[in-house]
């Protein structure tokens, strides 16, 4: 690795597996090529492709086409809920997915962070499963079992998002016959999750003959719910599945998948009377971008995310100066089972029309109340203002902080102190830039206070949460802000970020940051001055912000300036900084 990574780069190594016929010699150069995996992208053109096969209504839904939505379906009346504790908008999207009234146009579930979207959609899904069977269905007598059988596809962007939601359907539905998890034949069997890789309930497309995974067409029409990534669901009419096969279609997690991902197996597989449910949060981090050229034609706003956006999704004015959603379309769920009221507040505020409620369990969401350095007692929030020093090293565009590394280090130690009630798990700590998350992981070994604490980037923060969240927000010099918001770097200018940041803590969250450069932001000026308000700010004076700070020639400046370094553009390498690989398969 190169001069200057770090440990952490120097432990890290690259296996290569070689054909038996390969002979090396001791001393001889061997030439090694990275080659980018292209067929992910494919499908997503092939798809592209198939488009045309989609109703307009499914693309581009509009209030008109709700005068042609098809009779809402109808479910058996004896049929009983598998989760009797959903509340009461869980229980409406349930049977708004069920009964389908609109199924014509896309339905989205509206889910912000805690408020238990996935298990409304593994409800909605079981019963649409068991419920819409025809020989379940009211009026359809048990003569009748030659009629098609009703089929679902629940997609997800990630390998992660799929499996998690094919654990929790696993716990009803029956291996093969009602539930298969499809896994790509790139993936490897040790990395599903216990339960899917248990050799007597076969979830998986797995053939230990083969010794490894497969696709044969019975096995993938024969189930009653298929689960897959999307890439790997939009080549499973390569493999012989019939466009309309799926009846329902899931698209789990649709606001982190760029459009084509998400409307690749949509347009390759559902049928004009097909029905499409998109959930996610639109407020949360979209899809990861790569070039600017993408986000400027569109691609950096989710398909989730772009038909919210459509008149139909709207809110609807009721005239009694209450503006409510078209639960036949889009139901908001509102009950937020995470987080201690206090630290819902202002992400409530900025991004969620102030609806949320905190439904979350008191003990848990209490138990740091007593925490000895909690500025103001009963207010879980701590915001320690430092104007430390951030620099780099050699020619790594990654910024670091030593000042706010030794206090969030301070901060975990003391945090550990409430041992047995806290553990290191519960503590999440998380930081924009990789190496202020290199460093803090090495500060904590070196102090030993164990590797269960995650450390990570926003990205890799989505869709967790943490007893405890530290936040180290690195940037400490007000001239660098518009170099960060030209690169999409750091916390300033991108609400996304900040709202994942600041919803994955459950009981307490502690930031460490200079608030004379964090001011300079609308979303994190809103936090710094709730936490003055509350009287949890602790630090240095808070300076009048310098609006001269965003000259843009000073940018290119610096970029001018980074180009020097080492003749490659700077402007890619800076990209690269919390960027990831296209997911595939």
């Amino acid at each position: 690795p190169s001069r200057g990574l770090g440990d952490v780069y120097k432990r890290q190594r690259v296996g290569i597996a070689l054909a038996k016929s390969f002979a090396y010699t001791p001393g001889e150069k061997v030439e090694v090529q990275f080659r980018f995996n292209r067929l992910s992208m494919r499908r997503f053109h092939q798809g592209l492709s198939h488009v045309g096969n989609l109703v307009a209504s499914i693309l581009f839904p509009a209030q008109e086409h709700l005068a042609t939505s098809p009779e809402p379906r109808l479910v058996d009346g004896n049929s009983r809920p598998f989760n009797r504790t959903l509340n009461h908008e869980q229980r409406q999207a349930v049977a708004a997915i069920v009964r389908a009234p609109a199924r014509n146009v896309p339905y989205v579930l509206f889910g912000p962070p805690g408020t238990g979207k996935t298990t409304t959609l593994v409800e909605a899904i079981l019963q649409c499963a068991r419920f819409l069977q025809p020989t379940t269905l009211a009026g359809v007598s048990n003569a009748s079992r030659d009629i098609k059988r009703f089929h679902i596809l629940v997609c997800a962007p990630t390998n992660a998002a799929a499996n998690l939601i094919c654990c929790r359907l696993a716990e009803v539905l029956a291996p093969r016959t009602e539930l298969m998890r499809v896994v790509a034949k790139s993936q490897s069997l040790k990395q599903l999750p216990e339960v899917l890789r248990d050799p007597q309930r076969r979830f998986t497309n797995w053939d230990p003959e083969e010794d490894s995974f497969t696709m044969h067409l019975d096995d993938l029409i024969r189930p009653i719910v298929l689960v897959a990534t999307m890439a790997t669901a939009a080549g499973l009419i390569n493999e012989g599945v019939e466009r309309g096969h799926f009846d329902l279609i899931v698209l789990d997690e649709s606001g982190q998948a760029i459009e084509p991902e998400a409307v690749a197996p949509v347009a390759c597989l559902l049928g004009d009377k097909g029905q499409l449910v998109l959930a996610g949060d639109p407020k949360q981090l979209g899809p990861i971008i790569h070039h600017d050229l993408a986000a400027q034609h569109g691609l950096a706003k989710s398909f989730m995310e772009r038909l919210m956006d459509r008149p139909l999704y709207a809110r609807l004015d009721r005239g009694d100066g209450r503006c409510e959603y078209n639960t036949d379309i889009i139901t908001k769920l509102i009950r937020n089972y995470r987080s201690h009221p206090q630290l819902l507040e202002v992400p409530n505020r900025l991004f969620y029309d102030d609806e949320l409620l905190s439904l979350a369990d008191r003990a848990l969401i209490s138990s740091c109340l007593k925490w000895e350095e909690l500025p103001v007692h009963g207010v879980p929030l701590l915001w320690h203002g430092v104007v430390g020093r951030d620099t780099r090293e050699e020619k790594s565009p990654s910024w670091f902080n030593p000042d706010e590394i030794f206090l969030v280090v301070h901060y975990v130690s003391s945090l550990l102190q409430m041992r047995p009630q806290l553990k290191a798990s519960d503590i999440g700590i998380i930081s924009p830039y990789s190496k202020q998350v290199q460093k803090i992981q090495l500060a904590l070994q070196h102090k030993r206070l164990g590797n269960d604490i995650k450390v990570g980037s926003v990205e890799k923060f989505q869709g967790d949460e943490h007893r405890v969240i530290i936040i180290s927000t690195v940037r400490s010099s007000s001239e660098w802000t518009a170099f960060d918001r030209s690169h999409n770097l750091g916390f300033l200018d991108n609400p996304k970020r900040f709202n994942v940041a600041t919803t994955r803590a459950r009981a307490l969250m502690i930031i460490v940051g200079n608030p004379n450069v964090l001011q300079l932001d609308p979303c994190w000026n809103e936090l710094l001055r709730t936490c003055i308000t509350k009287g949890v700010y602790l630090g240095p004076p808070i300076e009048q912000p310098d609006a001269e700070n965003d000259d843009a020639e000073f940018v290119q400046e610096i970029l001018a300036e980074e180009e020097e370094l080492d003749g490659s553009s700077a402007q890619h390498r800076l990209h690269q900084e919390l960027m990831q690989m296209p997911r595939g398969e």
